[in-house]
Order: structure tokens, then sequence, then C-alpha cells
């Protein structure tokens, strides 16, 4: 069943793109004037007498034409003529073969270029002269779907009115004009004709249908299998309970009380036990493991991320798993090994998106950690607003168009990396990227005010320099991807002899470069740090690098090469894939590169 949920969201999508176009289309017929899209407003009929004249007609049976299917009389100028149909279709668009006699005489004729301009022009009742004239043959951009030849008059009016005259039988088929166009225009997009075949039975509208049955079907597949899996609760299924939750070597953690309803990722979250998790438990990074029953079913997710192996010995996402669905949890690996509460100190925007957020910790004993290390905080239940109220009047402008609503939150855990701690004042600074539709952890963090207290577990320290490397670091971030680099580029500061670095920081403008003056001024004193932004929407009083990151790090590359260097990446998974690619043609060796991006990857960092 792993193919049902890409196969919907696949088939959303497409059903889901033209639904917008059939209200968009639909939209514009409501308001549209149809007069003027019929192309009539300037027409009239070309046989206006309303008294033909007294003429002796040659009987039908004595014209000079076989295997004939219909005649028709046709008036044209006042004189009479037979149209022999010799095969006829169903619409008058399609290929039809037909000759032209005159009533009077039963010879055959055909209309010249004259006549055919006489009558077109004799529909037209605006003032504007005749531009051009021309005979056309299929295919003719103003009649999609015609088959046949026509006679087609412009006229030099501010309309953009076209005429077309049937040559065959001298019958004005259709004006048209700029409104008209873009009516058809609209009816194609509205009936997905875009093969102009000028009707509906084709072959990209019977595969849109089809694809609407098969999103239907998936649909229902995929809510009987939630339904199957406890995947949805309502209020009043919703319970406390005990569960046993062991930890390393068998020791008992907690028994809760648990919310039945409750992913056991988020319970445990509740209860203070923090485990690891860069996607903030959405099922996309595997590193939430624990020990269940191996009769607890398994979902997709957990066969994507989970070797046969684990999964036969019972190992399984916490995310994946609603807490009524076990007895018991075993644990082996946590983020925390202690509890701490600390205190927002300061906090400011220093990119119109990013904060730095400041804490006091107020436990007395020093924190064990190395730079880069991120820190688990646990996310009260409860409500936040979703704008910020302290946005300084330089960024007001990002903000001006969002919407604030108060948002209602769930327990969760979520992992920050520090960008810097001084273990003298007891202070831990980190930078959360804050944006709407902000996240649990971020617009918590973000709508804090100082004097507020978080909980939060014991760092962890998994994003490292090797101990006494004196190898050349080059560093790569982009936006809040900065905090781990921050803190690594100011440990070698506080370096008697640091060894000779480089950072590469991605951001769109000059105003989204974080910590941009810190950076700047330690670069200019030192000989040993080069700081290198790069813009990709610089204005054009930038001076600096622009483009993305990959660009000015290949040109580093190979003016430098990249022997005895150690590279530390943090960033957008995006930008990640890109940067290790270009590391690898130049056979840099994965030992040598250490990452911690935004999504899935082998840290346990979530970056909101």
């Amino acid at each position: 069943m792993n193919w049902i949920k890409p196969l919907h969201k696949w088939l959303s999508l497409l059903v889901g793109v033209q639904l917008l176009i059939w209200l968009g289309t639909g939209l514009y017929f409501n308001l549209a004037d149809h007069q003027a899209a019929s192309g009539n407003a300037l027409r009239q009929s070309v046989d206006t007498e309303t008294v033909r004249p007294v003429l002796s007609l040659v009987p039908v049976s004595q014209l000079p034409v076989n295997r004939v299917e219909q005649i028709k009389l046709h008036w044209i100028h006042s004189q009479p003529y037979y149209q022999a149909i010799h095969q006829s279709q169903p619409h008058a668009r399609q290929r039809q073969q037909s000759s032209l006699y005159s009533a009077t005489t039963g010879l055959r004729v055909s209309l010249s270029d004259r006549q055919l301009t006489d009558i077109a022009l004799a529909s037209y009742t605006g003032t504007a002269e005749m531009e051009q004239a021309r005979r056309l043959t299929p295919p003719v951009d103003d009649l999609p779907g015609n088959q046949n030849p026509v006679w087609q008059v412009i006229m030099d009016d501010d309309a953009g009115t076209a005429i077309y005259v049937n040559p065959a039988n001298g019958r004005v088929i259709k004006h048209m004009n700029d409104d008209s166009r873009l009516w058809d225009f609209m009816l194609m997009l509205h009936f997905m004709d875009y093969t102009d075949t000028g009707g509906f039975n084709h072959s990209l509208i019977i595969i849109v249908a089809l694809s609407t049955l098969l999103l239907a079907v998936s649909g229902v597949i995929w809510l009987v299998e939630r339904l199957r899996n406890l995947g949805f609760t309502f209020p009043w299924q919703r319970e406390s309970r005990s569960l046993t939750v062991l930890g390393p070597g068998g020791s008992l953690l907690n028994t809760g009380p648990f919310n039945d309803a409750d992913t056991l990722h988020d319970g445990l979250a509740g209860q203070h036990i923090a485990l690891p998790s860069s996607c903030g438990g959405g099922g996309s990074c595997g590193l939430c493991r624990v020990g269940l029953s191996s009769e607890v079913g398994v979902t997709a997710a957990e066969r994507a991320l989970l070797s046969d192996e684990d999964i036969e010995s019972g190992t399984r996402l916490a995310c994946q798993h609603k807490c009524r669905e076990v007895d018991g949890v075993e644990i082996d690996r946590i983020s925390s090994g202690a509890e701490h509460t600390m205190t927002l100190v300061d906090t400011e925007f220093v990119t119109p998106f990013i904060k730095r957020l400041s804490f006091y910790l107020n436990e007395e004993p020093c924190l064990s950690l190395a730079p880069g290390a991120h820190m688990p905080f646990f996310i009260p239940e409860g409500m936040h607003n979703s704008y910020p109220d302290d946005i300084p009047e330089k960024f007001a402008r990002y903000w001006q168009d969002q919407n604030g609503q108060v948002v209602k939150r769930a327990a969760a855990v979520r992992h920050y990396s520090i960008a810097n701690y001084d273990p003298q004042r007891h202070r831990l600074t980190f930078f959360v990227r804050w944006q709407q539709p902000s996240g649990v952890g971020s617009g918590y963090l973000g709508s804090l005010r100082p004097g507020d207290e978080v909980k939060v577990s014991e760092p962890v320290s998994e994003f490292l320099m090797p101990e006494g490397s004196r190898k050349k670091k080059v560093f790569v971030g982009g936006g809040s991807g900065i905090s781990p680099l921050y803190a690594m580029i100011m440990s070698l500061a506080s370096q008697s002899a640091p060894p000779p670095a480089v950072f590469f920081y991605g951001a769109r403008s000059e105003l989204d470069l974080a910590c941009k003056a810190e950076l700047q001024t330690l670069s200019d004193s030192s000989g040993w740090f080069d700081y290198r932004p790069v813009l990709s929407r610089a204005s054009e009083h930038w001076r600096g690098e622009t483009g993305y990151v990959q660009g000015p790090l290949e040109r580093y590359l190979q003016e430098h090469g990249a022997m005895d260097t150690e590279f530390y990446l943090c960033g957008p998974e995006a930008m990640m894939i890109e940067v290790r690619e270009l590391l690898l043609k130049f056979g840099v060796a994965n030992e040598a590169v250490l990452q911690d991006d935004f999504s899935v990857n082998k840290r346990s960092e979530v970056h909101e």
C-alpha cells in the first residue's frame, strides 16, 4: 500500500490544478460581456431582403450531379444557388465535399474572391476599412477544429475584427474579435481542448476524468487504512492510560498518564522524555526508534526507513503509532539525561524572519557541550500568536501581508542548535526561524517575552569538529543553518592559533544575512577567517557574491583544491544535496564532510 499515498497526492495535484482552471474560467464566463464575446456586435444578416425576386429555377433533378446526399438552396446577393452535398458530416466544421450550381442555369459555378469579400463586407456594420482579404486552409487559429478552407476578411478596427466566409456556399461562418478570441481561449482551458478538437470527446478530458475517479478511489483506500491504523480519533475516543516506559538497561522511566490519541512521540514528549528527531514527528527522518511488540503493525514510513531485521525485532518509529496501540515501550536512546529550566533574557529579530533568543540557565551546574550541539526544547500544549508584535521597523514590510492569528499547539519536542554558550554567565543563544505558517516550536519560542521560562533537556553533541584538528575548515550554510556553524567559528576565534577557515553563507538579500556585522568584523580583523556571503536576490548596490553558494564554492575549490580540508554543512536540504554532489566531483571523501541539514539527516536537529 506504499503507493497509495504518493498516487493520491499527485492525482490531487493534477485534478486540483484543473479545478482551479475551471473555477477561474467559470468566473470569467459569468462576468464577461456575452454580446461582445460572441463577436456579433458589428454583424448583420447578409440576406436582408424580405421579398425574393421571381425567378424560374432549374429543377433539382436536372442538375448535372451524381452521388449526392443532400441539396440546399441558398440566396447569395438575391441570386439563388444550389449546394449539392456529396458527403455530409454531423458538424459543419468537419471536412465536407460539395459543389455549387446556379439555380437559374443549372451550371456549376464557384464564388469569386470578389464575391466572397462582398459577402463579408455586407455582414459588417462598422465603419472601418478592409485591411486584408485572403483564402486560408486549415488549421485556422480563430476556428479551432475547422477542417475546411475559408475566406478571411480582416477589418482595420480597434476590436480586431476578422470575418470568415465559407467559399463552398457563401455563408458567413463567424465574426471574430479580441473579445471572442479571449472567450474561445477560456473555453479551451475550461474543456481542456488543448489540441483544438473542437469537442469534448478527446483524450485529455478522458484522462482527467479517470484521474478524478482514481483520486476518489485512492482517497477511500487511504482513509480506510488510516482508520484501520487508528490514524483518526474523535473527542469521545480520547482517554488517559498508563504505559510502561523502559529506558536503557530496562530501567523504568515513566508510567504516564498518556493521552491514548497521541502518538508515542508526542506522548513521551508530554512526559518530558525527548526522543531524537529531525522532522518533529513527521515520519521522514527515522530517528525516533523505540522497541514495541513485533505484533504491532508496520506503516509505510517504517518500511521505507527501517531494515527488515529491525522490523522483525519489534523496532518501530514512535511518531507512527498511537499510545492506545501498545501497553509498553522500550527506549534505547533518549535525547535528555537531565531536565533544565531556562529564562529568556533577550530576544530580537536579526533578519526579517530569524530571531536571536538569549536564555539564562537557571541551574548552577555548567553544561557539557561542544560547538555544533543542539538542545531539545519541551514545547508545552497551549496557544500562541502567529504574528510577532516586536518586529523592527526595517523588517515590517516583510510581514505586512501576513495575517496574525492565534494558533493552538500540542505538546512536542523540537531541537535547536546552540549558536553560543557562555558558561561564566550561564547564557545560551539560539537562532530561530519564524515565518508563516509558523511551526510548533518556532511560533512558541518566537512569541516568548523576556522573563518567560522554558524547559529543555541536556544538549546533544553530534555535529562536531574533530578535537585538535589543524586542517583547513570550510563552512557552508544557509538561513538559520548559521547556528551551529556560527558556534564553531566563534570557538575557533577563541583559540590562540586557529586553523584557516572560510564561511560561504547563502541568503536572499543583504537584510537576510544573520550576524553579518560580527562575521565581517572577524573576517577583516583576522588573518585566518574569510567571510563570503552569497545573495540570490542581491540589490544593484551589492558588491559581493551573487547566486547560490554552490557557484562561489566551486570557484574556491578550483583555485585552492580540497586537500587537507574539512567541510561543515548546515542548511536547506536541496542546498546540502547539491553541495555534497559538488564535493564528490572534486574527490572529497565522505569522512571529510560533516553536515546537519534541516530535514532528513543523521543528526537530531529541527529548524522551523
